[in-house]
C-alpha cells in the first residue's frame, strides 16, 4: 500500500472548487481574506428567518489527485479542515447553522466528517479557527480504479432567526486528504513474465 496527501489552502483562488446548493439570501464565495491565514471559502446568510443548504464541491479523478495510473484506491481520510463561525447575529437558536458534513460522492455518500454546529463557539461565533478531522473510510470496489471520477463536497446548513439584525457567516480553509492505494506492481510483473 502507498499513500499520498492532497492539500487545498485556497491562498489565491478556489483551486477548482465550486459553490452550489439551494442558496437564497446567501453569499458563497472565495475570499482573499479571513482565512487561516489568507484565502478561504466564505458562506454568509442574511435576513430574518432564512435558511439555505449550501456546499462547495470538487469534481476530479483519483489520478488528478496524484494516484498512479492503474492503481486501486482503497481508502480516503480527511486529515483536517479548518472552520470558523466568524459572525453570529441572531442565528437560529434551536436549528443552528452548521458545517454539516464532508462527503465523497454525494449520491453514494461516504461521510468523512459530520456536524460541527456554530453553537460550539457560542452565540458570537468561534473567534479563532478550529480544525476537525475524520478517520480512514473504505472505498467501494466500483470507485477504486484510478481513472474513477469522484466528487468531494463540503456540506453546510445556514439559518437565521426571525428577530433583530440577522447574519451568520461560516468560513472554511485548509482542506487536507490522505488517499491510500495499491499499485499491484508485483502482479503486473508476473503477468508480463508469463506472456514472455
Amino acid at each position: 500500500m502507498a499513500t499520498l496527501q492532497k492539500t487545498y489552502n485556497f491562498t489565491s483562488d478556489a483551486q477548482g472548487w465550486v459553490a452550489g446548493g439551494d442558496t437564497p439570501n446567501t453569499v458563497l464565495e472565495w475570499s482573499g481574506s479571513g482565512g487561516n491565514p489568507t484565502g478561504c471559502f466564505k458562506n454568509e446568510i442574511t435576513g430574518r428567518n432564512k435558511s439555505a443548504d449550501a456546499d462547495w464541491s470538487l469534481t476530479t479523478t483519483w489520478e488528478a489527485l496524484g494516484v498512479p495510473v492503474g492503481a486501486s484506491v482503497t481508502s480516503i481520510k480527511l486529515d483536517g479542515v479548518d472552520w470558523r463561525c466568524s459572525v453570529w447575529l441572531e442565528g437560529h437558536a434551536t436549528t443552528p447553522s452548521e458545517f454539516r458534513s464532508f462527503l465523497l460522492n454525494q449520491s453514494d455518500a461516504i461521510t468523512l466528517i459530520t456536524s460541527m454546529s456554530n453553537n460550539q463557539g457560542g452565540i458570537l461565533g468561534t473567534t479563532s479557527y478550529a480544525t476537525v478531522s475524520g478517520v480512514d473510510m473504505a472505498i467501494p470496489s466500483e470507485f477504486q480504479p484510478s481513472s474513477t471520477t469522484v466528487n468531494l463536497m463540503a456540506d453546510l446548513y445556514l439559518r437565521t432567526a426571525n428577530t433583530g439584525t440577522t447574519n451568520v457567516t461560516i468560513l472554511i480553509d485548509n482542506v487536507i486528504f490522505t488517499v491510500t492505494y495499491s499499485t499491484q506492481v508485483g502482479q503486473q510483473f508476473m503477468l508480463v513474465e508469463t506472456i514472455i
